[in-house]
């Protein structure tokens, strides 16, 4: 098995908690740069997962407020539909296309291909 690059990470914690992280390690019998890194790789891993958890949330929330506009006979601005466009991955266009059809005053966003 390939050993992987390590790097010196310093950093300064109180006396008391040093102490403590030492001892755990040594009951343990693990080496206090092995905990340090899995901790640090568990806060990544948990802040990745949070950062998914505000994307489909906000996916959620943008297509929800989308269609409860549409069921609601409510023309979503260019603005909204921008929004819901970003927030969803669905291609402007089609979003227009879809408005276009269910109110008729909707111009299809002109693209940018020549």
């Amino acid at each position: 098995m390939e050993k992987e690059e390590k790097v010196y990470l310093r950093t300064r914690i109180p006396k008391e908690i040093h102490r403590e992280f030492k001892k755990a390690s040594i009951d343990d019998g693990r080496t206090m740069e092995d905990i340090a890194a899995d901790l640090i790789q568990d806060w990544l891993d948990e802040r990745n997962i949070s950062q998914e958890n505000v994307s489909n949330r906000n996916y959620d929330l943008a297509a929800t407020t989308f269609l409860t506009m549409l069921a609601n006979g409510i023309r979503p601005s260019d603005s909204e539909l921008q929004e819901v466009a970003h927030a969803t991955n669905i291609e402007i266009e089609l979003l227009y296309l879809l408005c276009d059809k269910l109110f008729n005053d909707i111009p299809i966003a002109e693209t940018n291909e020549g």
